[in-house]
């Protein structure tokens, strides 16, 4: 993107030029078509409009970004550091795309120190936000798929640490494929006869830019920032999408395995009559016995195990839409790049093309928190409840507070009250069924139904306890 953003600062025409640096300025014409009429005025709503509103957006939303992504509950988790550094990494984008877009619609520098940092600082810092962002991307991606393909040695491996070692070689390597990029401009001092005193823009080193290890070295940085990204995030998430459907296919396996070799008792004369005898206590109520033997079948393992593959979808949602818009708005860059010949060869086409490129190429670093909030459930809960508390003056309900869910609190008591009461009623209710006189019990008395009874109140465990004592 900015390597065209630049190609247009340096093709631009007169009117768009402050008359101070008209001295400087060796690609202005006077003879304008009607094709370069309105591709001005093209560009000036999207370089002059678009772009700015874009960077706003970003701005706004990498800032919210990083507001949510340092929260507790997300900060222990190893995937949302590589979306903190991405947030960094895209915020710096916007602010520079930001400073050069004044620059590019004619609010350049006239000062020297002005002048020095946009001919050495602006572009180089641009393309190395970009390109720590790109490679955060595919750093996130490899991160996904070790987990997912393989969690074993992922396990050993992944860390905080280890992440933040990673995005720190990634920006490393950025900055340094881009320290080229300080060295294609200068300053150049023109003298301005009405104010009478010295006015400095920044003027493209030709000899620089057209000697043939500057072409190949654009053509290396491209391949590694550009070509080799896209082809890996797409390799990977291809193969991290069929990796959790073979996860989720095997859990469904194993999950009728158990099912299917739980044991079943054959139809006896005693069973029957249990059955009827069940009916008959049911009809107070007590209709919880089989549902809860299926809620049962579960092991605490699976459990876990289902929670983490819910949580592996979740985060692959989320970077299956990170990754595809990348892909769709770096494309046209990309394809721009390929096709041969100089920027005063492109027909009004082409630069109407390139100019699209450059506002869709902007928009993958800008909207990243709107696909956050669109993909993540927890990312829109953490959200909800970091501005619900600023807005309520710190008091939260139902949302995520200090890392855990506050309001799963009570639903879990209560749900520890309601099996503790079924369990005892179905101790009970075989208590009952004992004391008939037949030998063959209704529903084994559980060991868990003693510890199911202390999670009550004493007043109720108490009550409980001297029913069943009277049944006997």
């Amino acid at each position: 993107m900015v390597e065209m953003l630049e190609e247009e600062d340096a093709t631009a025409t007169a009117p768009s030029i402050p008359p101070v640096l008209l001295c400087t300025s060796s690609n202005s014409s006077t003879n304008l078509t009607a094709d370069d009429i309105a591709l001005e005025h093209i560009e000036h709503f999207l370089y002059g409009i678009v772009m700015p509103t874009l960077s706003f957006l970003g701005i706004i939303g990498n800032i919210l970004n990083l507001v949510v992504l340092t929260r507790p509950n997300l900060m222990k988790i190893v995937t949302y550091t590589y979306f903190r550094a991405m947030a960094i990494a895209d915020l710096g984008t916007m602010i520079t795309v930001l400073i050069f877009v004044f620059e590019l619609t004619g609010m350049k520098a006239t000062t020297y120190l002005g002048s020095l940092f946009q001919a050495h600082v602006t572009l180089a810092l641009l393309n190395a936000f970009v390109g720590s962002s790109v490679l955060t991307i595919v750093a996130v991606t490899f991160e996904r798929w070790l987990s997912i393909c393989h969690p074993l040695q992922a396990k050993n491996i992944q860390s905080p640490l280890r992440a933040k070692i990673i995005i720190a070689c990634a920006w490393i390597t950025s900055f340094i494929l881009y320290l080229p990029y300080s060295f294609r401009k200068y300053v150049s001092e023109c003298w301005d006869s009405v104010a009478n005193e010295p006015v400095y823009s920044v003027v493209e080193d030709k000899h620089f830019t057209h000697s043939p290890g500057f072409e190949a070295y654009g053509w290396i940085r491209e391949f590694i920032l550009r070509i080799i990204p896209m082809v890996v995030l797409v390799a990977l998430n291809i193969r991290i999408v069929f990796a959790l459907r073979t996860v989720q296919s095997r859990r469904r396996r194993l999950r009728g395995g158990v099912n299917n070799t739980t044991p079943k008792q054959k139809p006896t004369v005693s069973n029957h009559s249990a059955a009827r005898r069940c009916s008959e206590v049911s009809a107070g109520g007590i209709t919880r016995g089989s549902s809860m033997r299926t809620s049962e079948k579960q092991t605490p393992a699976q459990k876990l195990e289902y929670r983490r593959l819910q949580e592996e979808r979740r985060l692959v949602l989320l970077l299956i839409g990170i990754v595809v818009m990348f892909i769709i708005c770096v494309t046209p860059a990309a394809i721009l790049l390929c096709i041969p010949g100089a920027d005063e060869d492109f027909t009004f086409g082409l630069k109407l093309f390139r100019a699209v490129a450059n506002v869709l190429e902007l928009t993958n670093y800008s909207l990243n928190f709107y696909v956050y909030v669109g993909c993540s459930s927890e990312f829109r809960m953490t959200f909800v409840s970091v501005f619900c508390r600023y807005c309520t003056g710190g008091k939260t309900t139902g949302m995520l507070m200090n890392g855990e869910r506050a309001s799963s609190v009570a639903p879990s008591a209560k749900t520890a009250v309601n099996r503790a009461r079924a369990n005892t009623m179905e101790m009970n209710n075989g208590l009952n069924y004992l004391h008939s006189g037949n030998t063959t019990p209704l529903l084994p008395v559980k060991k868990d139904s003693q510890q199911a009874l202390h999670s009550l109140n004493k007043t109720e465990t108490q009550s409980l306890l001297h029913g069943s004592l009277q049944m006997l």
